[in-house]
């Protein structure tokens, strides 16, 4: 996951667009994560679980941005 948000970076400051970037990012993000032998089954538990995980942290966050205010 987060070679993906890297690798989108780096396609972007190589000329790429936002979209092509991400397609580009996904498609080698998949490749390494194929080629570690985790099954497609584990892999989306994990990223459910990241998911869930990501909106707990940006709920966190955005009350901690209200208390600043």
């Amino acid at each position: 996951m987060i070679s993906a948000v890297r690798l989108r970076r780096y396609w972007m400051s190589q000329g790429d667009s936002e979209e092509r970037a991400i397609a580009k990012a996904v498609k080698q993000a998949v490749g390494m994560m194929a080629s570690s032998g985790t099954p497609p089954e584990k892999l989306y538990e994990l990223f459910d679980e990241l998911e869930k995980a990501c909106r707990a942290f940006k709920s966190m966050l955005k009350e901690i941005i209200k208390g600043r205010r």
